[in-house]
C-alpha cells in the first residue's frame, strides 16, 4: 500500500488540509497545512474558481513472491495492482470544498464548509475562526491514519480490525488552536454486524441506516515544536443486526467502544512511530470480548531520495480465542522517491501469533514485494 493515495485523500479532502512531511509507502502522518490562496476574482466562474476543480490519477503495480513455511505448499510469484483511483476536488471562493473518489465513490465522497461561511464575524476568533463542518460519506476520524491503517505491522493484517478505507455516512465538526492542537468530533451511522453471534462485530461502515442509534466519537491531536505529536481517538456505537433491527433484542444489541493512541517523534534523520487500538464489544447474546492491535516503526532518512524502514506489530480481533486471526508481522523496507514516483522493496515475516511453529498454518510465511506507485 502507498502513502501517495493517503496523502491525496487528506490534502484534497478538507479546507484545513493535511499533508505528509515525508514519503513512505503504506503509511502516513499528518500535519496542519495552510489552505490554498484564493484565485483572482477575474478567474472565477459561477460558484467555482478556474483552476480549483482538480483531478488526480493514482495507480500502482507490484511484483510479489510469497513463500509459505509449509514445505508441501508451493509459493506464489506474480504481478498485481491494488490502486486505481480518480480523485476530484472542487472549491469555491468562500472556502467550501467537495472531494471524492470518482472511480470508487464508496471510498470517500464528502464536502467541507467553514463555520465562518455562516457567521463571518467568527473570522479570527480562537477555536471558531478556523473551524469547519464536514459531511457526506466521510473518512471516519479514528487513529492517526485516515486510510491504510497499520495495526498488526502491515495493512494486510490491519484489515482484520479496520477496513482500508473506513468511511461512513455522517458529519463532523473540526477546529484547531494554532498549530499545536486540532480537535474533531463526529457522528456516523456506525459499524456493520456479522451474521455470526460469536464474532459479532466488523469495523466496516453500514451502507444504509437501519437503526436510531448513531456512532459518535472524537479525535484530538497535539504537536510540539520539538518534533513530537500525539493523537488520541475515541468512538462509541450501539448497533443491531440488519436481520433483527429491533434494538431491544438483547442477542443482537451490540455495544462497542474504541480507543486509540498514536505517537510520532522526530529525532534528526530518524522518525519513530507507534500506535495502539483497543476495542470492547458487549452484548447479552454472547460473551463480551476485546479486540486490539498495535504497530511500531523506525525510519532512517539517508538523503532526499533514499530511506530505510523497520516496522512490526500484532493484531488480535477477538481475545476469546487463539486462532489464525491472531497475526504478528515484522518487515524491513528500502524506499526511494522522486517526484510522482515511489518505489519500495519490502521483506515481510508474518506468523500466526499462537501458531508460530506450525508449518501448516497459512499465516506463517515470508513475503517479498517490489512496488511502484505513481501519482499524477
Amino acid at each position: 500500500m502507498s502513502i501517495r493515495l493517503a496523502t491525496a485523500l487528506l490534502t484534497a479532502g478538507a479546507l484545513a488540509a493535511h499533508a505528509q512531511e515525508e514519503v513512505s509507502l503504506d503509511s502516513i502522518d499528518t500535519a496542519p497545512k495552510e489552505a490554498p490562496k484564493p484565485a483572482p476574482a477575474a478567474q472565477r466562474h459561477g460558484a467555482l474558481r478556474a483552476g480549483d476543480v482538480n483531478f488526480s490519477l493514482f495507480f500502482d503495480g507490484y511484483l510479489e513472491y510469497i513463500a509459505p513455511k509449509d514445505p508441501d505448499a508451493k509459493g506464489s510469484f506474480g504481478f498485481g495492482q491494488e490502486h486505481q483511483s480518480l480523485l476530484a476536488r472542487a472549491s469555491t471562493s468562500e472556502g467550501i470544498s467537495a472531494f471524492g473518489d470518482i472511480a470508487h465513490w464508496t471510498n470517500v465522497f464528502e464536502a467541507t464548509v467553514p463555520l465562518k461561511f455562516f457567521a463571518p464575524s467568527l473570522e479570527g476568533v480562537p477555536g471558531l475562526g478556523e473551524s469547519s463542518l464536514r459531511f457526506g460519506r466521510i473518512l471516519v476520524p479514528m487513529g492517526n491514519y485516515a486510510v491504510h491503517p497499520l495495526y498488526g505491522g502491515s495493512v494486510k493484517n490491519s484489515e482484520l480490525l479496520l477496513a482500508q478505507f473506513w468511511s461512513d455516512y455522517g458529519a463532523s465538526f473540526k477546529t484547531s488552536f494554532g498549530h499545536a492542537v486540532e480537535a474533531e468530533v463526529f457522528a456516523v451511522n456506525g459499524v456493520s454486524i456479522s451474521e455470526r453471534s460469536d464474532t459479532a462485530i466488523q469495523l466496516k461502515a453500514r451502507n444504509e441506516d437501519d437503526n436510531r442509534s448513531k456512532a459518535v466519537g472524537g479525535r484530538v491531536r497535539f504537536a510540539t515544536q520539538g518534533g513530537l505529536s500525539l493523537c488520541a481517538s475515541y468512538m462509541h456505537d450501539d448497533a443491531t443486526s440488519p436481520e433483527l433491527p429491533d434494538r431491544n433484542d438483547s442477542a443482537f444489541a451490540i455495544g462497542l467502544d474504541l480507543v486509540g493512541l498514536d505517537g510520532i517523534l522526530r529525532t534528526g534523520p530518524v522518525t519513530w512511530k507507534a500506535g495502539i487500538l483497543a476495542g470492547w464489544v458487549r452484548s447479552d447474546g454472547f460473551t463480551d470480548y476485546r479486540m486490539d492491535g498495535w504497530y511500531a516503526e523506525a525510519r532512517w532518512r539517508l538523503d532526499e531520495r533514499w530511506s530505510l524502514r523497520m516496522r512490526g506489530g500484532q493484531v488480535d480481533p477477538d481475545d476469546r480465542m487463539k486462532d489464525g486471526n491472531d497475526q504478528t508481522d515484522v518487515n524491513a523496507s528500502i524506499l526511494w522517491n522522486k517526484g510522482p514516483l515511489d518505489v519500495g522493496l519490502t521483506w515481510y515475516r508474518n506468523v500466526e501469533t499462537y501458531r508460530s511453529g506450525r508449518t501448516s498454518a497459512e499465516g506463517n510465511h515470508d513475503r517479498i514485494r517490489l512496488e511502484t506507485f505513481v501519482a499524477l
